[in-house]
């Protein structure tokens, strides 16, 4: 039949279509579920008013009123709707058992909670109920439907499509903004988080200034390196001077134990020259320098820290006994590599300069290894931000272990 009205059921399974043709007027249920899953949906049309005009269908979806013309005033309609969940066809046996009245018939219930002369109430539970008042649950027991009430639920659930019946909430109205709150006080700093260290040992001198152009051999009497030169002349025991790169630090580390001049405190020298074929390939390439690494105690002054020069370079130094020192010192020694000769007088025209802080351990117990990044070529030494001006060593924060990394270039004295 032709169309004339349509409503849909609260909770959205089912659609009830006003329909009209020359025979007279029909409501029909179409089950939405069923529709969704391409399943047949229509079910039997029921016949109303001749001259129906619409669908009505009251706020809890049970009760359906169609208006119609006929007669000297019309009318209205009213059909009763059920639309029942399928799973309540299993409890239809709560509603009466024929043959309860044998004395063969047991009925089981669950009653929580009950004490001796507690006051027994069928469901549902009351908010305020007493304490001495007891609810039956006949849900709780276990179910032994008849085929005839399985067949009944198999058909509501074909019927159905879907669960049962629920209705849909309204909207809610939208919410007003929030106030804006008032600025809260700024708390106290936290601890410092995992990984990052207060009060680690770093680099504070060198003898180099890191990317500079540098003046090799001696000037001055005494004989001593030029004042822009990269190396000191170490004092040693014996009361000769041997020109090293010297690196100072914060405090004192282990320097005897910790760091060798072979894998921990390394001067990179280019290799090859124009007659190499790597060089003419277009391929550069450093090798570390034959050297030994000393501790020397380098010039402090009053506030501890180590004394540079105008050019803000180390350029005294004097070895220490053996173990600890706030310097190491990476002897230029011509005997033990000859190329050393040329580094001192600045003809080796670059060199790069490596420090792994990994195995560079202070004298605290236990050890911590330096803070030895190069972060930003700036001194101290450390990974970590730029820590705010005026800040005390022992406050900053850092990260254990890392490697120091610097280059400079050279020069002949006079050229």
């Amino acid at each position: 039949h032709a169309p004339v009205s349509l409503v849909v059921s609260p909770g959205g399974h089912w659609a009830y279509v006003l329909e009209k043709d020359a025979a007279g007027s029909f409501v029909q249920p179409v089950s939405i579920d069923r529709m969704v899953s391409n399943l047949p949906s229509a079910g039997n049309a029921f016949q109303v008013g001749d001259i129906s005009q619409e669908l009505e269908l009251n706020e809890a979806g049970d009760r359906l009123f169609i208006p119609f013309l006929g007669g000297p005033l019309g009318g209205v309609a009213i059909l009763d709707i059920s639309e029942g969940a399928c799973s309540e066809i299993l409890w239809r046996h709560l509603d009466g058992c024929p043959h309860c009245d044998v004395p063969d018939c047991i009925v089981l219930a669950t009653i929580e909670g009950y004490n001796v002369n507690d006051i027994i109430l069928d469901q549902p539970a009351e908010p305020n109920d007493p304490s001495n008042v007891v609810r039956i649950d006949n849900r709780t027991r276990q179910l032994l439907p008849s085929t005839q009430v399985l067949t009944d639920l198999v058909k509501c659930l074909l019927e159905h499509g879907g669960g049962g019946a629920g209705t849909q909430g309204q909207q809610g109205l939208p919410g007003k903004d929030g106030e804006d709150g008032e600025d809260g006080e700024d708390g106290e700093d936290g601890a410092p988080g995992e990984g990052l260290e207060e009060g680690l040992v770093r680099i504070e001198a060198l003898s180099w200034t890191h990317n500079k152009l540098h003046i090799g051999g001696v000037s001055g009497s005494p004989a001593g390196p030029d004042p822009e030169s990269f190396f000191v002349l170490v004092e040693r025991p014996n009361g000769l001077q041997t020109p090293a790169i010297v690196i100072g630090f914060t405090a004192d580390v282990r320097v005897s134990d910790t760091i060798d001049g072979a894998n921990v405190f390394q001067v990179l020298v280019p290799t090859g020259g124009p007659n190499d074929p790597n060089f003419n390939r277009g391929i550069l390439c450093q090798c570390p320098m034959r050297g030994k690494t000393i501790p020397v105690t380098l010039k402090t002054d009053g506030q501890n820290r180590i004394i540079t020069n105008a050019f803000g370079r180390i350029d005294s130094a004097k070895q220490a006994p053996s173990g600890n020192a706030r310097g190491v010192a990476f002897l230029l020694d011509i005997q033990e590599a000859p190329i050393a000769r040329n580094v001192i007088n600045g003809l080796v025209p670059e060199l790069s300069v490596k420090l792994r802080g990994d195995f560079v351990i202070d004298t605290g117990d236990p050890g911590r290894a330096i803070d030895a990044e190069f972060v930003r070529a700036e001194l101290p030494s450390g990974d970590r931000p730029r820590p705010p001006a005026g800040q005390s060593l022992d406050k900053q924060l850092g990260i254990q272990g890392g490697v120091f990394e610097s280059w400079f270039t050279a020069k002949p004295r006079g050229n």
